[in-house]
Protein backbone atom coordinates (compact mmCIF):
# COMPACT_ATOMS: atom_id res chain seq x y z
CA UNK A 1 0.00 0.00 0.00
CA UNK A 2 1.26 3.42 -0.76
CA UNK A 3 1.48 5.80 1.51
CA UNK A 4 -0.42 8.96 1.10
CA UNK A 5 0.31 12.28 2.36
CA UNK A 6 -2.54 13.46 5.95
CA UNK A 7 -3.92 16.16 2.86
CA UNK A 8 -4.65 14.31 0.12
CA UNK A 9 -6.38 11.49 2.60
CA UNK A 10 -10.23 11.37 1.60
CA UNK A 11 -12.37 12.61 4.43
CA UNK A 12 -14.57 9.58 5.68
CA UNK A 13 -17.50 9.59 8.46
CA UNK A 14 -16.43 5.89 8.51
CA UNK A 15 -14.57 5.40 12.68
CA UNK A 16 -12.43 2.91 12.41
CA UNK A 17 -12.86 2.02 15.82
CA UNK A 18 -15.39 -0.23 17.17
CA UNK A 19 -18.51 1.26 19.23
CA UNK A 20 -18.19 -1.34 22.17
CA UNK A 21 -15.87 -3.79 23.18
CA UNK A 22 -15.76 -7.00 22.19
CA UNK A 23 -17.73 -9.33 24.65
CA UNK A 24 -15.97 -12.26 26.10
CA UNK A 25 -18.05 -15.14 27.20
CA UNK A 26 -21.43 -14.50 28.16
CA UNK A 27 -23.16 -11.82 29.15
CA UNK A 28 -24.82 -11.66 32.53
CA UNK A 29 -26.37 -9.25 34.71
CA UNK A 30 -25.48 -9.36 38.27
CA UNK A 31 -26.07 -6.70 40.99
CA UNK A 32 -28.17 -4.03 42.51
CA UNK A 33 -30.23 -2.19 39.91
CA UNK A 34 -29.14 -3.88 37.23
CA UNK A 35 -32.71 -5.38 35.72
CA UNK A 36 -32.78 -8.64 33.81
CA UNK A 37 -34.13 -7.79 29.55
CA UNK A 38 -36.25 -11.08 29.51
CA UNK A 39 -38.77 -12.30 32.16
CA UNK A 40 -37.66 -15.62 33.61
CA UNK A 41 -39.72 -17.96 32.04
CA UNK A 42 -39.03 -16.32 28.43
CA UNK A 43 -34.83 -16.78 29.29
CA UNK A 44 -36.04 -20.38 30.50
CA UNK A 45 -37.37 -21.31 27.43
CA UNK A 46 -34.80 -19.34 25.23
CA UNK A 47 -32.28 -21.63 27.52
CA UNK A 48 -34.32 -25.01 26.29
CA UNK A 49 -34.41 -24.21 22.81
CA UNK A 50 -31.17 -24.76 22.31
CA UNK A 51 -30.99 -27.98 24.24
CA UNK A 52 -32.53 -30.17 26.74
CA UNK A 53 -31.72 -29.10 30.55
CA UNK A 54 -32.57 -29.94 34.03
CA UNK A 55 -34.81 -28.11 36.65
CA UNK A 56 -31.17 -27.41 38.70
CA UNK A 57 -29.36 -26.63 35.98
CA UNK A 58 -31.84 -24.09 34.66
CA UNK A 59 -32.49 -22.70 38.21
CA UNK A 60 -28.81 -22.26 38.18
CA UNK A 61 -28.43 -20.58 34.78
CA UNK A 62 -31.45 -18.07 35.91
CA UNK A 63 -30.00 -16.85 39.25
CA UNK A 64 -26.50 -16.58 37.01
CA UNK A 65 -28.70 -14.08 34.38
CA UNK A 66 -29.34 -11.97 38.06
CA UNK A 67 -32.95 -13.34 38.46
CA UNK A 68 -34.49 -13.99 41.80
CA UNK A 69 -34.61 -17.77 42.98
CA UNK A 70 -38.21 -17.39 43.49
CA UNK A 71 -38.69 -15.77 40.29
CA UNK A 72 -36.22 -19.00 38.74
CA UNK A 73 -37.74 -21.36 40.46
CA UNK A 74 -41.55 -19.75 39.35
CA UNK A 75 -40.67 -19.97 35.90
CA UNK A 76 -39.24 -23.78 36.22
CA UNK A 77 -42.75 -24.70 37.67
CA UNK A 78 -44.43 -23.53 34.84
CA UNK A 79 -42.06 -24.61 32.47
CA UNK A 80 -42.60 -28.56 34.28
CA UNK A 81 -46.39 -28.27 33.87
CA UNK A 82 -46.25 -27.19 30.21
CA UNK A 83 -43.87 -29.87 29.64
CA UNK A 84 -41.44 -28.29 28.56
CA UNK A 85 -38.89 -29.03 31.14
CA UNK A 86 -39.02 -32.98 32.44
CA UNK A 87 -36.23 -34.57 34.64
CA UNK A 88 -37.10 -37.87 33.49
CA UNK A 89 -37.13 -36.92 29.80
CA UNK A 90 -33.68 -35.22 30.24
CA UNK A 91 -32.31 -37.98 32.45
CA UNK A 92 -32.81 -40.87 29.73
CA UNK A 93 -31.70 -38.34 26.90
CA UNK A 94 -28.64 -37.71 28.70
CA UNK A 95 -28.19 -41.36 29.83
CA UNK A 96 -28.40 -42.63 26.03
CA UNK A 97 -25.63 -39.91 24.73
CA UNK A 98 -23.12 -40.59 26.56
CA UNK A 99 -23.54 -44.27 26.51
CA UNK A 100 -23.78 -43.79 22.69
CA UNK A 101 -20.15 -41.79 23.35
CA UNK A 102 -18.57 -45.12 25.27
CA UNK A 103 -18.83 -43.51 28.53
CA UNK A 104 -19.14 -46.08 31.36
CA UNK A 105 -21.45 -46.22 34.73
CA UNK A 106 -19.32 -43.87 36.65
CA UNK A 107 -18.90 -41.00 34.20
CA UNK A 108 -22.46 -41.19 33.83
CA UNK A 109 -23.37 -41.05 37.70
CA UNK A 110 -20.38 -38.23 37.61
CA UNK A 111 -21.92 -35.93 34.53
CA UNK A 112 -25.66 -36.42 36.20
CA UNK A 113 -24.32 -35.53 39.33
CA UNK A 114 -23.08 -31.67 37.46
CA UNK A 115 -26.84 -31.48 36.28
CA UNK A 116 -28.40 -31.71 39.43
CA UNK A 117 -29.59 -35.66 39.10
CA UNK A 118 -28.26 -37.98 41.85
CA UNK A 119 -28.31 -41.27 39.51
CA UNK A 120 -28.30 -43.71 42.75
CA UNK A 121 -32.30 -42.34 42.94
CA UNK A 122 -33.47 -43.31 39.69
CA UNK A 123 -35.89 -45.96 39.74
CA UNK A 124 -33.80 -49.06 38.75
CA UNK A 125 -30.21 -47.11 38.11
CA UNK A 126 -28.46 -48.83 36.52
CA UNK A 127 -30.28 -51.76 34.93
CA UNK A 128 -33.32 -50.00 33.65
CA UNK A 129 -31.37 -47.74 31.60
CA UNK A 130 -29.26 -50.76 29.71
CA UNK A 131 -26.14 -50.15 31.72
CA UNK A 132 -25.51 -53.81 32.75
CA UNK A 133 -21.98 -55.53 32.75
CA UNK A 134 -22.00 -57.10 29.72
CA UNK A 135 -23.18 -54.31 27.66
CA UNK A 136 -20.13 -52.24 30.14
CA UNK A 137 -17.88 -54.45 28.87
CA UNK A 138 -18.75 -55.22 25.22
CA UNK A 139 -18.29 -50.75 25.41
CA UNK A 140 -15.41 -51.01 26.92
CA UNK A 141 -13.63 -53.92 24.44
CA UNK A 142 -15.17 -51.55 21.48
CA UNK A 143 -13.40 -48.29 22.68
CA UNK A 144 -9.86 -50.30 23.32
CA UNK A 145 -10.25 -51.92 19.66
CA UNK A 146 -11.20 -48.85 17.54
CA UNK A 147 -8.82 -46.58 19.66
CA UNK A 148 -6.05 -49.05 20.88
CA UNK A 149 -3.45 -47.02 23.40
CA UNK A 150 -0.06 -46.54 21.67
CA UNK A 151 2.06 -46.47 24.73
CA UNK A 152 5.00 -48.80 25.77
CA UNK A 153 3.00 -50.38 28.45
CA UNK A 154 -0.21 -50.88 26.52
CA UNK A 155 -2.10 -52.85 30.05
CA UNK A 156 -1.21 -49.92 31.69
CA UNK A 157 -2.44 -47.37 29.37
CA UNK A 158 -5.64 -49.58 28.53
CA UNK A 159 -6.35 -49.26 32.12
CA UNK A 160 -5.97 -45.78 32.35
CA UNK A 161 -7.86 -45.28 29.16
CA UNK A 162 -11.40 -47.27 30.07
CA UNK A 163 -11.00 -45.91 33.94
CA UNK A 164 -10.76 -42.44 32.72
CA UNK A 165 -13.92 -42.89 30.48
CA UNK A 166 -15.61 -43.99 33.77
CA UNK A 167 -16.03 -47.85 33.62
CA UNK A 168 -16.43 -49.95 36.88
CA UNK A 169 -12.91 -51.30 37.37
CA UNK A 170 -14.47 -55.05 37.51
CA UNK A 171 -15.61 -54.47 34.07
CA UNK A 172 -12.01 -52.38 33.25
CA UNK A 173 -9.47 -55.84 34.34
CA UNK A 174 -12.02 -58.11 32.50
CA UNK A 175 -12.27 -55.84 29.33
CA UNK A 176 -8.33 -54.70 29.52
CA UNK A 177 -7.40 -58.58 29.96
CA UNK A 178 -9.45 -59.65 27.19
CA UNK A 179 -8.20 -57.40 25.15
CA UNK A 180 -4.48 -57.54 26.03
CA UNK A 181 -4.95 -61.42 25.08
CA UNK A 182 -6.30 -61.16 21.82
CA UNK A 183 -3.93 -58.71 20.95
CA UNK A 184 -0.55 -60.65 22.18
CA UNK A 185 -2.19 -63.81 20.04
CA UNK A 186 -2.20 -61.50 16.90
CA UNK A 187 0.87 -60.10 18.00
CA UNK A 188 1.99 -64.29 18.08
CA UNK A 189 -0.15 -64.99 14.39
CA UNK A 190 1.99 -62.34 12.62
CA UNK A 191 5.48 -63.69 13.70
CA UNK A 192 4.71 -66.73 12.80
CA UNK A 193 3.39 -65.58 9.53
CA UNK A 194 6.51 -63.59 8.80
Amino acid sequence: MAFVPEEHRAVSSFDPAPARPARKGRRRQTGEGSAPRMKPFDKLVQLCSVRERSSAELAQRLTGYGYSDADAQEAIAKAQRLGIVDDARFTELFIRTRLASGRGERSIERDLLKHGIVARDLEGWPEAYGIQDDSQMEAALDLLRSHPPRAKDAWGAAYRKLTNRGFQPGVVSRAVRQWYDARESEDCTDNVAS
